[in-house]
């Protein structure tokens, strides 16, 4: 069976195929199937997000399976900014180099560093749906650390480690908002045998 990751974003596409490895789903993105329309994402939520995601892309492609996922970072500094904005703070076309250090910056004296990562995750399969939101807590690094990962990783230190999710690949495979996300549709794709 097709799976069709509502993203263009190749790190979570890669990502995705990789937690997915052993399964017998064809795990392709958005460029593969030759999607290329401008999604609006107007919700207020990371789950309203995902699913405006979803049930475009499922109009376009009714017969295969979709995947949709929101993520975001949220610092208990920043009131939980930059959360649904995540990917547009400081503009979508700034580096993620730049919004990092942005952030350090703007906590350079700050003791609570508190933060964590969001995923809200819809599966669609004809008229089959999953919905669900997972997260993972932990604090902002006060310097870039790692470079094995992508977006707000080299300065997210999950709670009980050391190490930033940029550092330690494995570690975020295994515990990460989007890892818990997908094992929790997995189960559910396996239980109901699609």
């Amino acid at each position: 069976m097709r799976l069709i990751v509502a993203s263009n974003n190749s790190h979570k596409i890669s990502e995705i195929k990789e937690m997915l490895v052993d399964s017998n789903l064809d795990v392709v993105g958005l460029m593969d199937v030759g999607f290329n329309q401008e999604i609006e994402e107007t919700g207020t939520s990371f789950i309203e997000n995902a699913m405006i995601k979803a049930t475009a892309i499922q109009k376009e492609f009714p017969m295969d399976a979709i995947l949709a996922d929101d993520s975001g970072f949220c610092i208990h500094y920043f009131k939980d900014a930059p959360g649904i904005y995540s990917a547009r703070f400081m503009g979508e076309k700034t580096s993620y180099i730049e919004k990092n250090n942005k952030i350090l910056m703007e906590m350079k004296n700050i003791e609570n560093r508190s933060a964590y990562f969001v995923c809200a995750m819809v599966y669609l399969y004809q008229e089959y749906s999953y919905t669900t939101i997972q997260y993972v807590y932990g604090s902002v690094s006060k310097t870039i650390k790692g470079n094995e990962g992508f977006g707000y990783d080299p300065i997210f230190i999950p709670k009980e480690h050391e190490e930033s999710f940029a550092e330690n690949a494995k570690l975020k495979s295994e515990i990460s908002h989007r890892s818990k996300a997908l094992k929790e549709v997995m189960d559910y794709v396996k239980y109901t045998q699609l």
